[in-house]
């Protein structure tokens, strides 16, 4: 018969220790949304081109970083890209990297799509003010995009708070890593792996209901 108790008081006693590394994943999951989404913009753009010059080197990426797993590059860019650069990177500048490059190429399908569905009409009435193609995304085609792109936007920021989650590989200090410390050190995986899930569960429900919230308003 199992004669397990469960016990939160080690939990407690490291909740500084789990809270730092809470923080480490949100700063990690932050600057990877910021950084990921003004790449993505630029993919985005490139992949509405009618230039096959521009078109095509963004294709080019966004197929490789959408077709290898997030974890080889994560294990690349710390571990093989120092080798070439003669430059160790720090885990998480490393992680920074994989992620916001891997976070991009979603991100510009998302751009694309909200450029694609402005009507053609909107080009031709900005042609009509002499607007240059810059001009006309920047002020005509992008603040009405950004409505639709809000729901899937929303999404794919949950999913670079889930990415964040391998970071451990490397050793970068967030919530992953110093549960897993946790549990080894106080030889109580259930209570640390359950604290774990609940501090996900408390970030991740919140912004899936949202997520939610913005299709159905967005959509009407």
């Amino acid at each position: 018969m199992n004669n397990f108790g469960w016990d939160f008081s080690s939990i407690w006693k490291n909740a500084p220790y789990l809270l730092r590394g809470f923080e480490g994943t949100l700063i990690l999951a932050a600057v990877c949304l910021v950084l990921g989404t003004l790449a993505g913009l630029l993919l985005g753009i490139a992949l509405s081109s009618n230039r096959k010059v521009v078109r095509l080197p963004a294709q080019g990426f966004i197929g490789i970083f959408r077709n290898t797993p997030s974890m080889v590059q994560l294990l690349w860019i710390y571990y093989a890209l120092p080798v070439l650069i003669g430059m160790q990177l720090t885990p998480f500048i490393a992680a920074v990297i994989a992620f916001s490059l891997y976070s991009a190429s979603y991100i510009a399908g998302i751009f694309k799509g909200g450029i694609a569905s402005i009507s053609k009409g909107q080009y031709e009435a900005a042609r009509s003010l002499a607007l240059s193609r810059w001009q006309t995304l920047r002020l005509v085609v992008l603040p009405q995009a950004v409505r639709k792109m809000i729901p899937p936007f929303a999404n794919q920021a949950m999913e670079i708070i889930k990415l964040t989650t391998i970071a451990s590989l490397i050793a970068y200090s967030e919530l992953v890593l110093n549960t897993k410390n946790v549990a080894d050190q106080e030889f109580r995986p259930i209570e640390a792996y359950t604290t774990l899930a609940i501090f996900f569960s408390l970030i991740l429900i919140p912004l899936a209901y949202l997520t939610l919230y913005l299709e159905r308003r967005f959509s009407k």
